[in-house]
């Protein structure tokens, strides 16, 4: 899996991925996202397109677990994030993450196309 991060736009953070998504490659991800100085005043997108989820439900409520531990720098701190994700399956999936991380000071919203998701970090 191969990622890039790019912080150009004034309101979100992007997360490109690219390849098999698994357990360590979405962890390295993050670490990445959550070490980058703009992250509590940006919100996330997380561009998963050409991405391919190799990740379990257990996986995936590892890593609810893990973000459980994140400890914001403000109640105001910018806490939205949006996977933008064109397959179906891979689409249920994050809204499983969704589910799992309810409990989370994080807004995440799953979408197919970049534009919807764009419009949801920028309102």
């Amino acid at each position: 899996m191969g990622h890039t991060l790019n912080a150009d736009n004034s309101t979100y953070i992007r997360m490109t991925v690219q390849g098999l998504l698994d357990k360590a490659a979405a962890m390295a991800a993050m670490d990445e996202l959550l070490a980058h100085p703009e992250y509590p005043v940006k919100h996330t997108l997380w561009d998963l397109r050409a991405a391919r989820m190799g990740l379990s439900i257990q996986d995936l409520r590892e890593i609810a677990g893990i973000l459980k531990l994140y400890n914001p720098p403000s109640k105001d701190f910018a806490n939205k994030a949006a996977f933008v994700i064109n397959n179906r399956m891979e689409l249920a999936m994050a809204n499983i993450f969704i589910s799992l991380s309810a409990f989370l000071p994080f807004k995440y919203k799953a979408f197919p196309e970049i534009e919807p998701a764009e419009t949801y970090l920028s309102e």
